[in-house]
């Protein structure tokens, strides 16, 4: 299975992977990047934040959700970054991170 370009499709194709996401907690989910802005390239990547309260340790969450995504058979490319609500509104502002981005031009594709 490919993703498709448009959040609307997104959200779709992420369906196999909402039952865990409301297992494990996460809040809402994020499209941002080029194919938030619809600027992407065929080749581009997903970009997706997730924002879960209570995240210790972020890359615990990215390597669960990326498995609960090849088990639904969607192998494109995917950066995961995750945060809980707190680091999010400290640094949303902040223009050299990406919060600053996922606030700006993020497509809400979960929650």
């Amino acid at each position: 299975m490919r993703l498709k370009d448009t959040p609307q499709q997104f959200r779709a194709d992420i369906r196999c992977a909402i039952d865990y996401l409301n297992s494990i907690g996460i809040r809402e989910v994020y499209l941002f990047g080029s194919r938030a802005r619809g600027t992407n390239r065929d080749d581009s990547d997903y970009d997706i934040f997730i924002l879960k309260s209570g995240i210790e340790n972020e890359r615990v969450v990215t390597r669960a959700v990326n498995k609960a995504l090849f088990r639904g058979h969607i192998y494109d490319e995917i950066d995961l970054i995750a945060a809980n609500p707190e680091k999010f509104e400290k640094h949303k502002d902040n223009r050299y991170l990406v919060y600053k981005d996922i606030n700006d031009q993020g497509v809400s594709i979960y929650g």
